[in-house]
C-alpha cells in the first residue's frame, strides 16, 4: 500500500471540515501513542474512520447515540474509504481489512479493532475540552461518559495524559 499517496487522499477529502480533519489526525496520534509501531491498515483505518462526516455537513441534531445510526455511519465511512484506497490500486485484502476495521470502530471486537476504538474514544476527551461552552455541558458529560465507557480498561490510563483547559471538564472526567 502506498501509505503516503493513500493518506493524502483522505486528508484531501477531510478538509473540507476542519473538525473532522483535527479529530481524525487527533485518532491518529492516539493510535501511535497507545502502540507506537502500528501498520499502515491501522493508520489509514485512525485517519478514514469519520470521514463520511467530511463529505456530508451533519447538523449536531444529527449526530444521534442510537445503534443504527453508528452502524450507517460507520459503512459509509467505510464505503468511503474503499473508493479512495480503490483508485490507488491498494490490494483488496488491504482494503478488506480497513473497512472491518473501519466497520467496528464503535464497538471494537478484536484487538486491532479495539484499537481503532480506543484511539477515537480518546480523540473524543479532547473534544469534549474544544467545544466547551459552544455544547451543552449535558452532551458533553454524554459523550466523555459514552467514550470513558468503551474504552479498554488498560487504556483508560491515557485519559490522565490529557490536559484539559476548562476545570469543569476536568472535574467530568475525574467524576468518571
Amino acid at each position: 500500500m502506498d501509505y503516503n499517496k493513500s493518506s493524502s487522499d483522505i486528508l484531501e477529502v477531510l478538509n473540507k471540515n476542519q473538525e473532522e480533519l483535527k479529530h481524525a489526525r487527533d485518532v491518529l496520534k492516539w493510535l501511535l501513542i497507545i502502540k507506537p509501531d502500528v501498520n499502515d491498515i491501522l493508520k489509514i483505518s485512525a485517519l478514514g474512520h469519520d470521514i463520511e462526516r467530511a463529505i456530508k455537513s451533519w447538523e449536531v441534531k444529527d449526530y444521534k447515540l442510537d445503534k443504527e445510526f453508528r452502524e450507517k455511519h460507520a459503512l459509509r465511512s467505510a464505503e468511503a474509504i474503499k473508493s479512495i484506497l480503490a483508485k490507488n490500486d491498494v490490494d483488496i485484502e488491504e482494503i478488506k481489512e480497513i473497512e472491518r476495521l473501519i466497520l467496528a470502530h464503535e464497538w471494537g471486537g478484536d484487538e486491532r479493532q479495539n484499537l481503532i476504538r480506543d484511539a477515537d474514544s480518546l480523540a473524543n476527551f479532547e473534544w469534549c475540552d474544544d467545544f466547551f461552552g459552544i455544547e451543552k455541558i449535558e452532551n458533553l458529560k454524554s459523550v466523555a461518559e459514552r467514550m470513558f465507557n468503551r474504552l479498554s480498561l488498560d487504556n483508560r490510563r491515557f485519559i490522565g495524559q490529557i490536559r484539559f483547559k476548562n476545570k469543569e471538564i476536568e472535574n467530568i472526567i475525574k467524576q468518571l
